[in-house]
């Protein structure tokens, strides 16, 4: 490998790790396993737990997961009134996605007993 591939290789794989532990950190919390309605289960950790597909719903998860200002929400009213502050329109799009993954969390914290 020449001299400016390694350094190259070198900022990347430093980047990752740092980006890595970022996330590890903020998202920490999360890794232990818990069950929706359990003590402690946030609207965050449930979003973290699920499998962000390519639907409406997965775009909002993603969305929800890499904004570091995304509210710890206790109800539907904050996650909206979030969305709708936002200048961008196309987050502004996923308050019905979103709304639909919050539904999910509560019938799912509901049904275990929470």
């Amino acid at each position: 490998m020449s001299g400016f591939a390694e350094k190259t290789a070198e900022k990347s794989a430093v980047l990752i790790l740092i980006a890595a532990a970022s996330l590890a950190e903020r998202y920490s919390a999360f890794l232990l396993p818990k069950t929706p309605g359990s003590v402690g289960l946030r609207f965050l950790e449930y979003i973290a737990a699920r499998r962000a597909s390519f639907t409406a719903q997965g775009d909002f998860i993603r969305f929800a997961l890499s904004d570091v200002n995304f509210p710890d929400a206790n109800s539907w009213a904050e996650i909206n009134e979030y969305l709708k502050r936002s200048p961008d329109p196309r987050v502004r799009l996923l308050r019905v996605a979103a709304e639909v993954v919050w539904a999910n969390y509560k019938d799912r914290a509901e049904s275990a007993g929470g």
